[in-house]
């Protein structure tokens, strides 16, 4: 989408469209008058989105959303109070909603209620100690407190976090300043300041915070559809989200198991491995990449995403296990097996890896070591029979050795 279309609002308009629909279909759905309410109030109609979350509440009193939504529009309203009463009465349905708890922070700060928007900030980071923008503005809501000892921590961990973080190093500037460290200052400056300058973001790009609106509208009203189990209607909203915001996870998240129902499983693993470059760090999405690449008779792939699991979850043993039939069975690694299953057994202390370990050992001849591995998996589950014939047929091999 470029500028020209988007002045137009052809994707607003369309968005208006969708929901105004989606409460055609589904008047007593709150979620439905939720989609609605975010659309509107994108959009500048701020009366219509607080009918709207007025609504959901009619229809469901606890709806936690609708909340947020009429802290919103307080906020708006520079009616910072009122904002805060509604934020808290989301976070009480919703806990730790990371979208009230920032709404809520910036509140008691436009109100002047700093230490209030500190606690609120170091609340969430007590559950959530990875996020930097949390970090970054929990040091900014001290600096504006000029409590400059708690906000320079606070920026030295946002930075610690992400490094590439502009607005983090100038608020630590300003807090070393401030607490008369001018050297540390001083050199931090100048670090940024030999760092190439960034170029003007583009139109385009000032656009994707209204694309990533927009999708997550998509998102909301797809979410209505599936709850009815019209699965068609939300498979084609969430196609339209992820053109809109193709970074979006939980929408293809959606999407994929959408693909998975038909039996698509081709297009469910192409979507899947997008989930694994999109947050590299989560073994949930690697392990999916795995099974579904292991559906597909795709070999090379799932061993790939299976030892990508075993890296991030490395106590996570079915990874081990599918890795090691894989290796065994399908590809005839029994060396590469092996070292698995030694890499598993230190892991899981089971019988299972034992028997794993094992067979990888006896398909290369080594059956001494198949044998004591056997005999200890024996031990750890003297009620298994497969055990006990496996360990009698290399005992037997064994025997019948020259």
């Amino acid at each position: 989408m470029d500028w020209k279309s988007f002045q137009k609002t052809d994707l607003v308009d369309e968005a208006v469209r969708v929901v105004n629909k989606l409460i055609e279909r589904f008047p007593d759905s709150p979620d439905a008058h939720e989609a609605r309410a975010r659309v509107l109030l994108l959009i500048g109609q701020t009366e219509e989105a607080k009918v709207s979350w007025l609504k959901c509440l009619e229809l469901a009193p606890d709806y936690g959303y609708a909340f947020h939504g009429l802290g919103l529009i307080e906020t708006k309203l520079s009616r910072f109070k009122e904002a805060i009463e509604y934020y808290k009465k989301a976070l009480e349905r919703i806990h730790n909603y990371k979208d009230s708890v920032r709404e809520l922070s910036d509140a008691y700060l436009k109100d002047g209620q700093i230490e209030l928007a500190a606690k609120s900030l170091e609340d969430f980071l007590t559950i959530n100690p990875s996020d930097s923008e949390f970090w970054l503005r929990l040091g900014q809501t001290h600096n504006a407190g000029l409590n400059f000892a708690k906000a320079k921590p606070a920026f030295e961990k946002s930075l610690l976090l992400a490094n590439d973080n502009p607005k983090a190093e100038q608020g630590l500037i300003t807090a070393l300043i401030r607490l008369g460290e001018r050297e540390r200052a001083k050199e931090l400056a100048e670090r940024v300041k030999s760092r190439p300058k960034r170029e003007n973001d583009s139109i385009d790009q000032l656009l994707v915070n209204e694309r990533i609106d927009i999708s997550s509208r998509y998102w909301v009203a797809a979410l209505v559809y599936r709850n009815f189990q019209c699965y068609a209607e939300a498979e084609l909203l969430l196609e339209r989200a992820s053109n809109y915001d193709p970074k979006n996870t939980k929408v293809l998240e959606m999407l994929i198991e959408q693909l998975i129902k038909r039996e698509e499983f081709e297009s469910a693993f192409q979507k899947t491995v997008r989930l694994t470059e999109l947050d590299v760090s989560n073994p949930s999405y690697a392990f999916g990449a795995a099974s579904l690449a292991e559906k597909l008779k795709k070999v090379s792939d799932a061993a790939h995403f299976y030892r990508c699991v075993i890296e991030l979850a490395p106590n996570d043993s079915k990874a081990y296990k599918q890795l090691t039939t894989l290796l065994l069975s399908e590809m005839r690694k029994p060396e590469e097996a092996e070292m698995v299953a030694l890499s598993w057994k230190e892991k899981d202390a089971s019988a299972v890896p034992l028997a794993f370990l094992a067979s990888a050992q006896a398909l290369q001849g080594k059956l001494r070591d198949a044998e004591v591995n056997l005999t200890k998996a024996v031990e750890l589950d003297p009620a298994s029979e497969e055990l006990k014939n496996r360990l009698a047929q290399v005992k037997r091999a064994l025997d019948n050795q020259p």
